[in-house]
C-alpha cells in the first residue's frame, strides 16, 4: 500500500519487514478489514460506523524522514490509531521506534494498541510503551523528571504454529476493534459470538427444517404478516430514533473539531419539522447547542470553520479580519471571515500556489514561474515582474508583502500589486540572508535580516526610493526574536556556552541601537519564539518556555516551562494566555501559571493544534492534517438584549429523604445517595439530587423514575410549569427545559431567572434578556444558517452524516 497517502485511515499497522512478523500483520490486516459490527452493538458507536473501513500497511520498509510530506508521515498523520505488531525483533527497529515518536506527536497515548505475537512483553514490548517521563517543577523552578510505569492496551496472538496464531488472532482483533469503536470487549465478545452462532445454527438448521418449514409456511404466513407491520414499523422507528442519537453524538464530536455547521447539520437532519410527529430528545438538544442562541460570553467556542479542498499547507487572516486565505496545494481560497462561505478561487495552472494579502481588496500569489495579483473587485488577475520563485513576506497584515530574491534584491510589492520599490542588498550582506521580521512607519521599513547560524540585521529603508537609512549587525544562533515598538526595540538572541542554549535579550534604543540592559536566561530555547507586551511586563516565549521581565530594567519577574510547544500567545487581562500544540491553554502572571483550557474554550478542542492565529480576540486553529481551519470566537448571542428589571431567585424548600420516600417499595431510591429533595411547584414531581452527581425525577403519585441527568448542582430556586415555555423548567445555575415527556431539551447556563419575555441570563458586564425559542423556531434558524449547505464528502464519511 505504499504510495501517496492523502487518505483517512482508521489504524496504522506498524511492524518489522521479515517473514513472521509481515504474516501477523497481512493477516491481521484482512481481518480487521473484514471484520462487521453486530447490529446489537451500532447504537452503541457514536461515529455510525459498522465497520473498519481502511487499514494502512506498508509493505515495503520505507524509513521515516524528518519531511512530514513523506508517505509514511502522512498516514500516521491521517491514522485514527497505531497497532504496533511486537516480537522481541520489533524495539530493534529504528524505523519503528521513530513511527511511534511520530504519532505520538499528533495523537493521545491510547490510541497506541499492543499486539503481542511472540515472546514476552519485556522482550517485546518497546520501552516508548511502557513507560512515561512525566515532568514537574519546584518552587524553586527546578525541573524534575520521574518515570511512570504504563500497561498498554494489548491484544496476544501468540501460539506454537501459523494456525494457532490465526485461532488466537481472531480475540484479538475483537479486543482490537473493541478499542478502535470505544466499546466494551466483554459486550462485543459475546455479540460477536451469538452473532456467529446464530449462523452457524442457521447452517445446519436449514437443512433440516426445510421440509417441516414449508408444510407451515402458508398458515404462519396468513398469521405473521399483520404482526410484521407492527414490528418493521416498531423496528423502523426504533432504529430511526437510534440514529438521531448517533447524530447528537456526531454533533457534539464536530463541535470539538470546531466544525459548528457540520453539528447543526448533522442534527438538523434528523429533526422533522413538526414536533408533533415525534423527536428524539438528544438530538434536539444537541440543537440548541450547536446553535447556541443561550451564548453568553463564557469561553471560546466554533463559530465558523474554513475549508480547503484537500491537504491546507497555512493560511492568512486580513487585517480588517474580513477574509480568510487558504493556501492549498495548487488553490488559493479567499472566505468571508463571517459565513466561511469561499468569494474566491484562484488555481495555478501549473505547479504550487502560494499567495498572501496585499492591501485590502488583493492578493499577491505565485506558482514558481509567474506572480500575479489578484482583485477581488474584477476578479482577475494581473501579472507582476516580480520573481515568483522566492517566499512572500508580509508586513502589517497585508499593507505590503516583501519578496526577497535570490538574485539579492528585496521587492515591496503594495496595493493593487504595485511595487513600491526594489532594495539591493549584494553589497550589504556577505552571506545569504533571509527575512525575518518587518514594521512598517510612515515612509520607514524596518527589515530584520539573518544568517543561518551567525549573525542577524537590522536595516532601515525609505519607501520612496528603497535607499538604506541605516544598518545594525548583531549575533545570535538561528534566526533572533525581535519586537520593534515607537519607543523600544527588544532583541532575543539564542547563543551556546559549551553546549548549554541560552538566551540574551536585550533592550535598545530603537534609533542609537546602543544597549539599555541586557538580560541573559540559560538554557532557554528562544528559537521560533516571540515577544507579547502587557501594560506592566515583557513576557518572551520560547519553544517551551515562558520567562516574564519588568520592561524597563530587564529584571526577571517569573520563569515557567510549558507543557508542550507553544503555538500562540496573546496578552487579555493584563496577563498572558498561550496555546500549546496539544491545543491547552495556560495563564501566566507574576503569581503563578494555571491551566486554563476549561475556561478558554466553552467547546474544548479534541484534536491537537498543528497552526493557530489570534486576532481580535478570535482564535483561528488548524487541527492536525486536516484540510479546515476553524475560528473560535467569545461573542454573546445575537439574541441577547440588556436587562435592568427585577426578578426572583428565591430558594426552594428542600425536605428530608424520610419525609418523602416512606414507601420504600414504591419509590426505587437509594436514600443513601440523596443529598436534597425538591418538590415541583404543582407537586406532581419530586426531584432529588444525588451525591453521585446525578439528579431523578420521579412523578410523586405513581413513584415511576420519569427523567434523570447529570448535574454537579446542589442548590434550586424554582421547578415548575413555565408559561414561558409551555413545559416544565428546573432553575438553578443553570436552567433545564423539559419537554412533555419531561426529556431534558435544552440547558441554559449563567442563569439569573426568568419573566414572560424570556430568560435572564448574565455575564461579567450584567444580566441579558434572551427570548425562549421553542421547537419550530430552533428549526428555522438553523435552516436560514445552513440555507443550502452541505458539508464536504470527507466529513459526510468521517461522521456518518447523511
Amino acid at each position: 500500500m505504499s504510495g501517496g497517502n492523502d487518505l483517512h485511515y482508521d489504524a496504522f499497522i506498524s511492524y518489522r519487514h521479515n517473514e513472521f512478523d509481515s504474516f501477523v500483520a497481512e493477516n491481521l490486516h484482512k481481518k480487521l478489514e473484514s471484520f462487521k459490527l453486530p447490529k446489537s452493538v451500532l447504537p452503541k458507536v457514536a461515529s455510525g460506523k459498522k465497520k473498519i473501513e481502511r487499514v494502512f500497511r506498508d509493505v515495503d520498509e520505507l524509513p521515516l524522514t524528518d519531511n512530514l510530506s513523506d508517505p509514511i508521515s502522512k498516514a500516521l498523520l491521517n491514522s485514527d490509531f497505531l497497532i504496533t505488531i511486537c516480537t522481541p525483533r520489533y524495539p530493534e527497529s529504528r524505523w519503528c521506534m521513530k513511527e511511534i515518536e511520530v504519532f505520538l506527536q499528533t495523537h493521545p497515548r491510547d490510541h497506541i494498541l499492543v499486539v503481542l505475537a511472540e515472546d514476552e512483553p519485556v522482550n517485546s514490548f518497546p520501552e516508548i510503551l511502557c513507560y512515561e517521563d512525566i515532568e514537574t517543577t519546584t518552587e524553586n523552578g527546578e525541573t524534575i523528571i520521574t518515570r511512570r510505569e504504563l500497561e498498554p492496551l494489548a491484544a496476544d496472538t501468540r501460539g506454537g504454529t501459523k494456525k494457532e496464531v490465526l485461532k488466537a488472532m481472531d480475540i484479538a482483533v475483537i479486543k482490537l476493534c473493541a478499542a478502535m469503536f470505544g466499546l466494551n470487549y466483554d459486550d462485543l465478545k459475546q455479540r460477536h459470538r451469538e452473532q456467529r452462532m446464530r449462523r452457524l445454527a442457521t447452517i445446519f438448521g436449514s437443512i433440516g427444517a426445510a421440509v417441516l418449514a414449508f408444510a407451515i409456511f402458508a398458515t404462519v404466513m396468513l398469521i405473521k404478516i399483520s404482526a410484521q407491520n407492527v414490528t418493521i414499523n416498531k423496528q423502523y422507528s426504533e432504529l430511526q430514533d437510534s440514529f438521531a442519537s448517533s447524530m447528537a453524538a456526531a454533533s457534539g464530536n464536530l463541535m470539538k473539531a470546531g466544525r459548528r455547521k457540520d453539528a447543526v447539520y448533522a442534527v438538523r437532519s434528523v429533526l422533522p419539522d413538526d414536533e408533533e410527529e415525534g423527536y428524539n430528545a438528544d438530538a434536539l438538544k444537541a440543537l440548541y447547542e450547536s446553535m447556541d442562541v443561550y451564548k453568553m460570553s463564557g469561553g471560546h467556542e466554533p463559530v465558523c470553520a474554513y475549508d480547503a479542498g484537500s491537504m491546507l499547507y497555512n493560511f492568512y487572516v486580513s487585517g480588517d479580519g474580513k477574509y480568510v486565505l487558504l493556501n492549498e496545494d495548487k488553490v488559493a481560497y479567499v472566505c468571508d471571515a463571517e459565513t466561511g462561505s469561499v468569494l474566491h478561487t484562484i488555481v495555478s495552472d501549473n505547479g504550487w500556489i502560494q499567495s498572501a494579502f496585499c492591501g485590502e481588496e488583493g492578493v499577491l500569489w505565485g506558482n514558481g514561474e509567474n506572480c500575479y495579483y489578484y482583485s477581488f473587485e474584477t476578479k482577475e488577475s494581473t501579472p507582476v515582474e516580480v520573481p515568483a520563485d522566492a517566499s512572500f513576506f508580509v508586513v502589517d497584515d497585508g499593507t505590503m508583502v516583501l519578496i526577497d530574491s535570490f538574485d539579492n534584491i528585496l521587492y515591496a510589492v503594495g496595493d493593487g500589486g504595485q511595487i513600491l520599490f526594489k532594495f539591493d542588498h549584494s553589497d550589504v550582506f556577505e552571506e545569504f540572508v533571509s527575512i525575518r521580521e518587518a514594521w512598517l512607519s510612515g515612509n520607514v521599513l524596518t527589515c530584520c535580516f539573518s544568517e543561518m547560524e551567525e549573525n542577524y540585521f537590522l536595516v532601515k529603508i525609505n519607501t520612496t526610493d528603497g535607499k538604506m537609512l541605516d544598518l545594525y549587525k548583531g549575533e545570535s544562533f538561528r534566526e533572533p526574536v525581535v519586537y520593534l515598538g515607537d519607543d523600544v526595540l527588544y532583541v532575543a538572541a539564542g547563543r551556546y556556552e559549551g553546549e548549554l542554549l541560552s538566551c540574551d535579550i536585550t533592550l535598545m534604543d530603537p534609533e542609537s541601537k546602543k544597549e539599555k540592559w541586557k538580560t541573559t536566561l540559560e538554557d532557554f530555547e528562544v528559537i521560533y519564539g516571540f515577544f507579547r507586551i502587557s501594560d506592566k511586563y515583557l513576557y518572551i516565549c520560547g519553544k517551551t518556555e515562558v520567562a516574564i521581565l519588568e520592561p524597563k530594567t530587564g529584571e526577571l519577574v517569573k520563569r515557567y516551562y510549558a507543557p508542550g510547544n507553544i503555538f500562540e500567545a496573546w496578552i487579555e487581562d493584563g496577563q498572558l494566555y498561550y496555546l500549546t500544540g496539544g491545543s491547552k491553554v495556560f495563564s501566566c502572571s507574576e503569581y503563578n501559571q494555571a491551566d486554563a483550557t476549561e475556561v478558554f474554550f466553552k467547546t474544548v478542542p479534541s484534536l491537537a493544534v498543528s497552526d493557530v492565529t489570534y486576532k481580535n480576540g478570535d482564535l483561528y486553529c488548524v487541527f492536525n492534517s486536516e484540510s479546515y481551519v476553524t475560528r473560535y470566537s467569545d461573542k454573546t448571542s445575537t439574541l441577547a438584549a440588556r436587562y435592568d428589571g427585577d426578578f426572583d431567585t428565591e430558594m426552594m424548600q428542600s425536605y428530608l429523604p424520610e419525609e418523602v420516600f416512606t414507601d420504600s417499595e414504591k419509590f426505587d431510591v437509594n436514600q443513601r445517595l440523596v443529598d436534597f429533595i425538591y418538590y415541583s411547584e404543582d407537586k406532581k414531581y419530586i426531584m432529588t439530587a444525588l451525591s453521585n452527581h446525578t439528579a431523578c425525577i420521579y412523578d410523586a403519585e405513581t413513584g415511576e423514575k420519569v427523567s434523570s441527568f447529570a448535574t454537579s448542582e446542589d442548590n434550586f430556586y424554582s421547578f415548575g410549569l413555565s408559561d414561558l415555555t409551555g413545559s416544565y423548567v428546573l432553575r438553578g445555575e443553570k436552567i433545564y427545559i423539559f419537554d412533555k415527556d419531561m426529556r431534558i431539551v435544552c440547558e441554559i447556563g449563567s442563569v439569573f431567572g426568568e419573566t414572560n419575555e424570556g430568560i435572564i441570563v448574565y455575564d461579567n458586564e450584567g444580566e441579558y434578556l434572551l427570548p425562549f425559542v421553542d421547537y419550530k423556531g430552533i428549526c428555522k434558524m438553523a435552516d436560514e444558517y445552513l440555507a443550502d449547505y452541505a458539508p464536504p464528502g470527507a466529513i459526510k464519511q468521517k461522521y456518518g452524516l447523511k
